[in-house]
């Protein structure tokens, strides 16, 4: 993926307990704007921005590490 310019955000599973933790550490780790909803149907429209600053019109990709 980073070498077709994509990009690679790697998340620890410790930090995604809650649905509060959740937004909060996709918003700080993919710079989502400041007005970020801190919603599920906000996460998506961030996410699927394909020019917006989280995807910054390449491809991204979330690993999820020590998931249970």
């Amino acid at each position: 993926m980073e070498a077709a310019g994509g990009r690679v955000h790697h998340f620890d599973s410790r930090e995604l307990t809650t649905e509060q933790g959740i937004h909060r550490f996709f918003a700080q780790a993919l710079q989502f704007p400041g007005y970020y909803g801190a919603n599920w149907d906000a996460l998506v429209d961030c996410l699927s921005d394909p020019c917006g600053a989280a995807t910054g019109g390449v491809g991204v990709v979330g690993v999820i590490h020590d998931a249970a």
